[in-house]
């Protein structure tokens, strides 16, 4: 036997957050984690990164939605980051049609490692704020 071992998944929900851009939301054995899932060039699924839920990642996750929808509504050029669980997400405002969500973690010597970045739309902020809505059900 190797000293790999099998952990039970009891729970799994899919959200879409932005163009190709998923998190699904694992329950498994008393953790929660979140992961970055992103379509390939051919449709395969590509985990990106993994984090596990910790208090106040539901709220992040809100606070991350409104600054989405507030950007969107200004329709500016700007840069807003939000500390999401280990993650930093970070949404570049270019305009309506270049606005961009990207996902990083601090890597060799704390620099910004990329997980993940994909274009936003206008119903990012609900999409984050179901994640959140679902995060507080299995507090």
């Amino acid at each position: 036997m190797s000293g790999a071992q099998a952990v039970r998944v009891t729970g799994r929900s899919l959200f879409d957050l932005a163009e190709g851009l998923r998190v699904e939301v694992l329950q498994a054995e008393g953790t929660v984690q979140l992961l970055l899932v992103q379509r390939g060039p051919i449709g395969q699924r590509l985990v990106k990164g993994n984090a596990f839920v910790e208090p106040g990642t539901a709220e992040a996750l809100r606070d991350l939605a409104e600054e989405i929808a507030r950007g969107l509504r200004l329709k500016a050029s700007a840069e807003v980051a939000v500390q999401v669980a280990q993650w930093r997400a970070v949404v570049a405002f270019k305009g309506p049609v270049l606005s961009r969500l990207s996902f990083t973690i601090a890597g060799i010597n704390g620099l910004p490692l990329l997980l993940a970045e994909a274009r936003i739309g206008a119903n990012a902020p609900d999409h984050l704020r179901a994640v959140a809505r679902y995060l507080e059900g299995l507090e």
